[in-house]
């Protein structure tokens, strides 16, 4: 903590001390009784200080943290900037995962939900001359709003963006809206992919809306992989992340980014 801020505070509990100590005397109780209710007030006080600043300071850290991100992501070329929106992946988690894409030189990915990501993985695939994302969206014009950006900036060779509507599916035993086998039948005749990035769908078109990406995806997933299960914090994913863990006897952990997220790295 900075110095000049612990001495405030340290200033700030002995000034409250005294005021509450007075004021206990003035209520009648003796100074002994007085002193020791300013303590446990101040006490009490310190512990909320404490826990205020803690959040204060983990929020600071995370958005410094997606500045960085930005930073790292930003467009060097002449085309207009991309619109970063609450929905879109945040950019730690982008940042999180073209790393590992570099380290592992993993060149096939497959996102369920498209948008900024799609486009930045297509740009780094470009990059190393080698690669595709495949991203799955079930919003049409959101499908095309994305093909355009891709198109825009020369990158239709490096990524797929399949329309698949949500349709009712069953997987272990539960009741889902998901991706259309039919419409993602190409993506499901890859031979590997190195990177399952679940994003979508939204939460509100079924109970544990994301689960049913991993029982689709596993047998593709190459002996060394990741998995990435997006807004970790929210206890959806947090179920879903339990229950893949239990199922395919592979761990699951949270990084503490932004919105969290849920990974498996093998």
């Amino acid at each position: 903590m900075n110095r000049s801020l612990q001495v405030g505070l340290m200033a700030a509990v002995g000034a409250a001390v005294v005021g509450i100590a007075v004021e206990a005397m003035r209520a009648g109780y003796g100074a002994i009784a007085a002193i020791a209710f300013a303590v446990g007030a101040i006490v009490f006080l310190h512990h909320r200080w404490n826990r205020t600043l803690t959040t204060a300071v983990t929020a600071a850290s995370r958005q410094m943290t997606q500045a960085e991100g930005m930073a790292a992501l930003a467009s060097q070329d002449e085309f207009s900037a991309l619109p970063w929106s609450g929905w879109a992946l945040a950019p730690d988690v982008i940042v999180r995962c073209i790393g590992y894409l570099r380290v592992r030189n993993w060149t096939t990915v497959v996102e369920c939900g498209s948008g900024l990501s799609t486009v930045l993985f297509a740009r780094e695939f470009r990059a190393r001359g080698k690669g595709h994302v495949y991203a799955l969206e079930h919003n049409a014009e959101w499908a095309e709003l994305v093909r355009a950006m891709l198109a825009e900036r020369g990158l239709t060779d490096w990524a797929t963006v399949v329309t698949a509507p949500l349709e009712p599916m069953e997987s272990d035993g539960r009741q889902f809206r998901w991706y259309a086998k039919s419409a993602i039948a190409p993506v499901l005749a890859l031979p590997k992919v190195d990177l399952l990035l679940v994003d979508g769908p939204p939460r509100e078109t079924s109970a544990l809306a994301r689960y049913p990406a991993l029982p689709t995806f596993f047998p593709q997933l190459r002996d060394s992989f990741m998995v990435v299960l997006d807004d970790g914090y929210r206890p959806d994913e947090t179920t879903i992340a339990a229950m893949w863990s239990e199922r395919y006897k592979t761990r699951f952990t949270l990084a503490e980014t932004v919105r969290g997220q849920w990974e498996a790295i093998s």
